[in-house]
């Protein structure tokens, strides 16, 4: 241990002075940091303990002199533990906790698609507004996402669309046919050859939303 510097032999020194004033034994001094409330106890022969609130002018500076050597912001508390009979000191020190790194927040996985088979009733009405000359069928430059339309006939449409063109991948040749597929369809199963999550599919995927939205266009 490196000897004490006169900082700490003169704080010993008046604290060793009051405690042995008090019928004190043993006495422990505690600072948190500059300027903070200073806490001082001793413990007399019978066991009982002492709290000293007061302090002079004089012993501040002494503590502002000691902290100025020895307070860094690694520190969370000072302490000096005294042995008045035998005139000795321990200083100790006590460190801040370390704080562990924030954990890297990274975001929620995109939930799967939804599996729910859109059913009949979704099926049918869409199938009706495809009748009335409604279509599924983006008019914008380059790849459109998937489509629905009625083609020639009573046949029906899926596929995808480029510059505002279905290109079927799949015909259905009747009404029946038709709302008999859809109705067994879902998010998922439309979803493409990954079933990707929604942020990662294109937005004119074929979903119960763009279906809703079709049958409810006016």
């Amino acid at each position: 241990m490196p000897p004490f510097s006169a900082a700490q032999l003169a704080l010993t020194e008046v604290l060793r002075q009051r405690l042995a004033a008090a019928g004190c034994q043993h006495g422990r001094f505690d600072v948190s940091e500059p300027g903070a409330c200073l806490s001082l106890s001793g413990q007399k022969a019978d066991g009982k303990t002492l709290y000293f609130w007061e302090f002079s002018p004089k012993f501040h500076q002494l503590v502002d002199t000691y902290l100025q050597e020895q307070y860094d912001e690694h520190t969370a508390q000072l302490s000096i533990q005294i042995d008045v009979a035998a005139a000795q000191a321990q200083y100790l020190r006590t460190p801040k906790p370390r704080q562990a790194p924030a954990p890297e927040l990274r975001p929620a996985p995109d939930a799967a698609p939804d599996r729910t088979p859109y059913g009949l009733t979704l099926a049918a009405q869409v199938a009706a507004r495809l009748d009335q000359g409604a279509a599924l069928v983006p008019s914008q430059r380059g790849y459109g996402g998937m489509g629905l339309a009625r083609g020639a006939g009573a046949a029906y449409h899926y596929g995808e669309v480029w510059d505002g063109v279905l290109s079927p991948s799949q015909t259905l040749p009747s009404w029946a046919a038709f709302v008999a597929w859809l109705a067994a369809q879902s998010d998922f199963s439309l979803a493409g050859p990954e079933n990707q999550p929604p942020a990662s599919r294109h937005p004119q995927a074929l979903t119960r939303q763009r279906l809703t939205e079709l049958v409810r266009r006016s």
